[in-house]
């Protein structure tokens, strides 16, 4: 049990850096195995080649169970502190992932998705005192009922459009998805089971179906 963290450095991208980023890993190590059961995770951090969303410089993804990868871009040489807020922050996100993909896992259908990024999203501020980053916070210019009613009827649709919902990459400004799902699961946590998003860690998505039918009608 424990986290393993692999830096692939065989071309010295973190010659400067890995000390400063093997400290913020283990921070966010300690703060989330207070909160939860202990996980064995491999921690994968590469150097990114291409820039990281911005402003931010730190990216992560859970694409499996027991595997967290940490992307960092050098390119706007970021200061030390935002690096390690960044780190733990990312990480409380994926973390959630991790712990997910070890009982439901992150999904196939549209809601699944809503449901396992919003519950992530939730998470982070449920561990951390932190300002919203920008892809939880509803694109202004987004017919926000319309979309709802839509991810409503698609809910259960294993042939989504992730990269529309989530990546901007069609109809629907960028990030769409992450905010749609952090809304989803706001509502529901204070409406329908006063839980936390760590509680609801390993629920199925389709018991969140009904609250994404009460947003589709009440805005």
């Amino acid at each position: 049990m424990g986290w393993i963290v692999h830096f692939l450095n065989a071309r010295g991208a973190f010659s400067l850096t890995e000390a400063g980023l093997r400290a913020a890993i283990e921070e966010a190590r300690i703060l989330l195995e207070a909160r939860s059961t202990p996980k064995a995770l491999d921690v994968i951090v590469k150097a990114s080649t291409h820039p990281a969303r911005y402003p931010f410089s730190v990216g992560g993804a859970c694409y499996e169970p027991g595997c967290i990868e940490l992307t960092v871009d050098f390119s706007r040489n970021p200061a030390p502190d935002a690096v390690r807020e960044e780190v733990l922050r990312t990480l409380c996100h994926e973390y959630h992932h991790a712990i997910r993909w070890d009982g439901p896992g992150y999904g196939d259908t549209l809601g699944e998705a809503l449901v396992s990024e919003g519950l992530a999203q939730v998470f982070v501020h449920e561990v951390m005192q932190c300002l919203p980053e920008p892809w939880e916070i509803m694109p202004p210019d987004l017919d926000v009922r319309t979309t709802c009613k839509r991810a409503y009827d698609g809910f259960d649709d294993p042939d989504y459009a992730h990269d529309e919902w989530f990546f901007g990459s069609g109809s629907l400004p960028n990030w769409t998805g992450y905010a749609l799902g952090k809304a989803l699961v706001d509502r529901h946590l204070q409406t329908v089971c006063r839980k936390t998003a760590l509680d609801m860690a390993l629920e199925p998505a389709a018991i969140f179906r009904e609250t994404m039918r009460v947003l589709a009608e009440d805005r």
